[in-house]
């Protein structure tokens, strides 16, 4: 019984989970190879920023008389992508990105890189993405927020492109509809467990 509320357990995080306490987890700190400099005085063209998804951070929830959460019930996170920038010597996949805090106000507790960044690749998809995190707070009543971003890619010689294009990073706090979502998705995968747990007992 105990392995199987491990299960569970290890389940549930990867269901509802976003985030560590990394800021920019999974992201590799862009690195300037200073022989290029010697041949490579070309910046990169200028890349395409894209917002996909927000998630903020959530109270608990009870269910079957338990209160249940998640070790990263209380992160946020944003998530875009990058592409189309092109260098002349450094392959695309090779480029870094370096973001700019255009304007608005971010949430407390996130702070946007100030040096580039690898972007991630993540299997079967061609997107390149960066993450930022940040401590949200545990609750269902969430602080709004809005600001703008851009994004320069930068080469192995250091040699930065033309800003992207502006894009717009908003919420406006309310988790109404993620809350119930939360909570169907959350009972479903306790009676699959039930269900689980009752055919074992029977097999034995």
């Amino acid at each position: 019984m105990r392995t199987l509320i491990k299960i569970y357990c290890v389940l549930f995080v990867l269901m509802f989970s976003r985030t560590t306490d990394a800021s920019f987890i999974g992201m590799v700190e862009f690195k300037i190879i200073p022989v290029e400099q010697k041949y490579d005085s070309l910046p990169p063209s200028a890349p395409i920023l894209a917002l996909q998804k927000i998630n903020r951070g959530h109270g608990h929830v009870e269910i079957g008389g338990r209160i249940w959460s998640t070790a990263n019930d209380e992160t946020g996170a944003i998530l875009v992508s990058v592409g189309d920038a092109s260098d002349n010597r450094t392959p695309a996949d090779s480029l870094g990105d370096e973001f700019l805090h255009v304007s608005g106000v971010l949430p407390d507790g996130l702070t946007l890189p100030s040096k580039a960044y690898y972007p991630i690749h993540f299997r079967n998809d061609d997107r390149n993405i960066l993450c930022f995190y940040w401590k949200d707070g545990t609750t269902w009543e969430q602080d709004a927020f809005s600001f703008k971003i851009a994004v320069v890619a930068v080469d192995r010689a250091g040699n930065k492109s033309p800003a992207s294009n502006v894009v717009a990073v908003s919420h406006d706090g309310d988790l109404h509809e993620y809350r119930e979502k939360y909570i169907r998705d959350s009972e479903r995968m306790l009676r699959e467990v039930q269900v689980h747990v009752d055919s074992t007992r029977a097999e034995h």
